[in-house]
Formats: C-alpha cells, sequence, structure tokens
C-alpha cells in the first residue's frame, strides 16, 4: 500500500514501490481521495526502476462513497479468498484507526473487513455479510463507542459469533 498527499507521493512509497519490485497496483477510491496525477505518477514507473521494464499496471476500485468502495473491495477480497473465509472484521468506517489496525491481518487470512457507521447495523453491512456464505465469525474491531452494542446484537442475532477486540 502506496501513501499519497495531494498529487504526490509520500517520500517513502517510491522507495518501497522499487525495492519491491511491485509490476501492479489497486488505488481504492474515487479520484477526490487519490488523484489523477498520482495514478498517472505510478503508471509512469518501470517495474524495480528498470528502464526498459514494462510499466507499473493500476486499476481503481471505488464506490459512491467509503461504504461503496468498501464493499467493492471486500467482493473481490472474497473472490480471491475463494469464498472460504470463516471470519470477517467489523470495523466503524467514520473513522480509520480500527479498521486500519486489523486491515493487515485481514488481507493476510483473506478476511473481509466490512465498515459500518456504527450506531446500526445498516442494508450494506447486512448484504455483506449475507455474501459471505462461508463466514460464521464476525471479529468487531473497536470498543462500543465505535461499533455499539446494538450492531454486535444484531449481528449475533443473525447467528453470527462475534468477538471483540477493543
Amino acid at each position: 500500500r502506496l501513501g499519497s498527499r495531494g498529487a504526490g507521493l509520500w517520500g517513502g512509497a517510491g522507495v518501497c514501490r522499487v525495492r519491491a519490485r511491485v509490476s501492479a497496483g489497486c488505488i481504492t477510491g474515487k479520484i477526490g481521495g487519490v488523484s489523477k496525477a498520482v495514478r498517472t505518477k505510478i503508471e509512469a514507473q518501470n517495474v524495480g526502476d528498470v528502464a526498459g521494464a514494462a510499466t507499473i499496471n493500476v486499476v481503481r476500485r471505488g464506490g459512491a462513497n467509503r461504504y461503496d468502495t468498501n464493499r467493492i473491495v471486500n467482493a473481490k477480497t472474497l473472490r480471491l479468498a475463494g469464498g472460504s473465509a470463516d471470519t470477517a472484521f467489523m470495523a466503524s468506517g467514520e473513522g480509520f484507526a480500527d479498521a486500519l489496525a486489523v486491515g493487515p491481518v485481514a488481507y493476510r487470512l483473506g478476511y473481509p473487513v466490512i465498515l459500518t457507521k456504527g450506531k446500526t447495523l445498516g442494508a450494506n453491512e447486512n448484504t455483506q455479510l449475507a455474501a459471505f456464505t462461508a463466514v460464521n465469525n464476525v471479529v468487531i474491531a473497536g470498543g462500543v463507542g465505535v461499533v455499539s452494542s446494538a450492531v454486535e446484537s444484531s449481528v449475533k442475532s443473525q447467528g453470527f459469533t462475534t468477538l471483540r477486540l477493543a
């Protein structure tokens, strides 16, 4: 994952890309979150920073808002995991700390991270939980101040086992 600010990449992002010999990347979010200029800069780079090597292939996955983008990314995660993930993480989409904290673990294990507005379980969250047919465990990231006990109760009432990390 590379970070960006406005039209530029963070200082260490280019170094990480070169060292890792990155050949493909995914930008999550619409142009308002990561500009066209950033995408163009990434796509213009050669793999491994080797002249004449292939350039980096970049795709963008973005929805109408962060929750729609989350649904799109999770659908891709589910396909990559072969639909076999038995656990999903749930975190507030109103802040980023808890979702960011569980993101690397979720990625490594092929688990989706479902964003919630935190007070009640909405249609977006319910749709995603229904789509992940192998999921029977939901790990809630954050205390009841960010993901309410009402959300946890709603998840449990659908037959999921929950664990809260706070």
